[in-house]
């Protein structure tokens, strides 16, 4: 089991203020992103089409303010890490994807 000095929590709150004087809120408004994905052999069947659009982030809001930690919960395939790849700009929008919303800093 690793071990860690106990630290000191005053002492690094002080340190990041002296780092980051101005500390920013982060905060993402109806964010949508909207995908297309290869149909299955039924859907190609019905639908008479090798693809369909698939939204992976729906309608998504919220914030994280400085010095707060901030957790983003849901079940598998809720689109958790699309929604942070969004949010640190990691997102290519290739193969018609589109995204839509509002992010502040």
């Amino acid at each position: 089991m690793a071990t860690r000095e106990a630290a000191d929590t005053l002492a690094r709150i002080e340190d990041a203020k002296t780092k980051c004087p101005n500390p920013i809120k982060l905060s993402w408004k109806n964010i949508k992103f909207e995908v297309e994905v290869k149909c299955t052999e039924q859907e190609i069947e019905e639908h008479k089409s090798l693809f369909r659009r698939q939204m992976v982030v729906k309608d998504c809001s919220g914030y994280a303010t400085p010095g707060v930690a901030t957790y983003i919960m849901g079940s598998s395939g809720a689109g958790k890490t699309s929604l942070l790849n969004i949010l640190s700009d990691r997102v290519v929008l290739i193969n018609k994807a589109t995204l839509s919303g509002t992010i502040v800093f």
